[in-house]
């Protein structure tokens, strides 16, 4: 299992490179560990896609501070190829939706998602 480390880790040991270094440097960062991330609709449909429980908390605590647009998940959605069967991801969705906004939500968009889950 990779080591999991706090933000702060990484700013303290980008210090202590930075702090080492003689001249001016370029420094890229690849993994989990890129300072490039994605627009947070974009994060929960990826983050959806994986499926994993952790990450469907991450959601729910990033939506109790930023709410997400229920609109904006769905046409992320539409606009996202995932690999396996699309009736699972549609159905990920409305999980995710009834978890963020109610059953009554979801079930408000179940039309739409039957439609685009073929």
């Amino acid at each position: 299992m990779p080591a999991k480390f706090e933000a702060s880790a990484l700013f303290e040991l980008l210090g202590r490179v930075d702090r080492e270094l003689a001249a001016p440097s370029i420094i890229f960062l690849i993994g989990g560990s890129a300072v490039l991330v994605p627009e947070r609709h974009d994060l929960a449909i990826m983050k959806l896609a994986r499926g994993y429980e952790h990450d469907l908390q991450a959601l729910e605590d990033i939506h109790r501070l930023h709410p997400f647009e229920v609109e904006t998940l769905v046409a992320r959605y539409e606009a996202t190829e995932v690999v396996g069967p699309r009736r699972r991801f549609a159905l990920a969705l409305m999980d995710l939706i009834a978890r963020l906004f109610g059953d009554d939500e979801a079930t408000k968009r179940r039309p739409l998602l039957d439609k685009l889950a073929w």
